[in-house]
């Protein structure tokens, strides 16, 4: 289907919008914002059109232009677009196309009021927009005063909760060293009375040997007496029986 042709008229001005290839935001760093300005300011010396309103946008700008004749406006608009896409695909370090294949445009009389007051009911939305901008600005600037502050609140708590647990954990290490030497202690008085325990034992032991030692020999004196000697032989096993009793 063939194009429309754009409807030119003398004394008329045109909104015009220009917006990037695949609606790309290609408009967002400050340096193409800057050629942009230098290319239309280039354009106004060559063609010597009226721009009455410019908005730059990340991926599209509007344009509120007069020509000087109604012709010149295909010519306006081919330039600055052939123009600053060239220096775009320079500067990003890209190819092919930067501007979509065809700018919208529409044509309204200087005369009409209708347009001259949506002018300023624009201008009057743009001003209403940036003591919103600045509100929303003050705003975030509160919120991240409030946030700073809260870090700073949560960081000194976790600096003393970090002191109080360091502490927690000394006190816990003094309790265990204590312990262990308790231990250590206990263990080496349990050692000890287990030495003395042995050593009270094994002396009982060798007493129990030398009495039985001498039993021994009183039973053998007494197998080696004369005619009493079954006599003295029963009293020592009687003896005998009574020590081992004893035992």
């Amino acid at each position: 289907m063939p194009r429309l042709p754009r409807e030119l008229k003398p004394g008329y001005s045109y909104h015009i919008t220009s917006r990037c290839n695949n609606r790309e935001f290609r408009l967002t760093r400050r340096e193409c914002r800057e050629l942009l300005l230098y290319a239309i300011k280039k354009a106004l010396h060559k063609f010597q059109f009226k721009l009455y309103g410019l908005c730059i946008m990340s991926d599209r700008v509007h344009y509120l232009l007069e020509p000087a004749q109604p012709e010149d406006l295909p010519k306006i608009m081919h330039w600055l677009n052939w123009y600053t896409a060239m220096c775009f695909n320079r500067m990003l370090n890209r190819t092919g196309h930067f501007w979509e294949k065809r700018y919208h445009s529409t044509g309204f009389s200087n005369t009409d009021l209708t347009r001259a007051l949506g002018g300023e009911q624009g201008a009057g939305s743009r001003e209403r927009g940036e003591g919103r901008g600045g509100s929303r600005e003050r705003g975030e600037g509160e919120c991240q005063a409030g946030s700073r502050e809260q870090g700073a609140g949560s960081r000194e708590k976790g600096e003393e909760q970090g002191a109080g647990s360091r502490e927690r954990g000394e006190g816990r290490g003094g309790s265990r060293e204590r312990g262990e030497g308790e231990c250590q202690a206990g263990s080496r008085e349990q050692g000890a009375g287990r030495r003395e325990r042995s050593r009270e034992q094994g002396v009982g032991r060798r007493e129990q040997g030398v009495g039985s030692w001498e039993l021994g020999e009183g039973i053998g004196g007494s197998a080696d007496s004369g005619p009493n000697g079954r006599q003295s032989r029963g009293r020592s096993q009687a003896e005998l029986g009574v020590v081992k009793t004893r035992w």
